[in-house]
């Protein structure tokens, strides 16, 4: 009779134990912004900075043109990013535009270079 009863408070006790999985932890996305979104750069190039407000969210930045790098391609939450923009040999002037892209769907935000001639 002991081992019924101890089992019995055991299988209460594992049953008491359980509880409802509610599913994977999905954060709520804060706000994100990028600040400047467009900038005009004379011929001779240099470096430019663009402020990264993401909050909690994670962020990667594209760019398509070799005249223009960034120092840092990926992170999460503020940032100041340095973007260096070459000299402008071609005699024309070119544009590009640096997208700065943020976690969990959120739109992404364009920056515009223009550089003259």
């Amino acid at each position: 009779m002991k081992k019924i009863i101890t089992f019995v408070i055991l299988f209460l006790g594992v049953l008491c134990s359980c509880e409802e999985d509610h599913g994977a932890y999905y954060p709520v996305p804060t706000e994100f912004t990028v600040s400047p979104t467009s900038f005009t750069i004379n011929p001779d190039g240099g470096d430019i900075e663009i402020t990264i407000n993401g909050g909690n969210l994670g962020w990667w930045i594209e760019t398509s043109d070799s005249w223009v790098s960034v120092t840092k391609k990926y992170g999460s939450g503020n940032a100041t990013i340095k973007i260096s923009v070459a000299k402008n040999l071609t005699g024309e002037s070119r544009q590009t535009t640096v997208v700065v892209n943020p976690t969990f769907n959120q739109p992404s935000v364009s920056v515009i270079i223009t550089q003259t001639a």
